[in-house]
């Protein structure tokens, strides 16, 4: 069986993961499926955001006259898309080890394996 030690918490997790700051758990076998599952309703969210921003506050007038009247609805959607690639990104290395039948903690030391 594929078992690891938690740096951060000290217990043993069956197909250990990583330890995520952001939720401050462990996402190991039990919690695997609802960490992917986290990650595709934030990206979900954060398109959703730029989308619904982006045609509420430009009607006809485009990007260029929400600039001038909402300056900081431009700024906070471009904090947005900058957060949303992060999430993609890791999205896609959790994915990339579901494909593949490997943890993160697999794919980071995949030498020592």
């Amino acid at each position: 069986a594929r078992f690891k030690v938690c740096v951060w918490c000290g217990v043993t997790r069956t197909r250990f993961d990583h330890h995520c700051i952001f939720i401050n758990a462990c996402v190991y076998q039990d919690t695997h499926k609802k960490f992917v599952v986290v990650l595709l309703l934030s990206l979900a969210l954060s398109f959703f955001f730029c989308v619904v921003t982006v045609l509420l506050t430009t009607g006809t007038n485009g990007i260029s006259q929400m600039h001038a009247r909402f300056p900081i609805l431009l700024s906070l959607i471009v904090v947005n898309s900058v957060f949303a690639l992060g999430i993609a990104s890791v999205l896609f290395i959790q994915i990339w080890g579901i494909v593949r039948n490997l943890t993160t903690n697999e794919l980071v030391n995949f030498v020592r394996y």
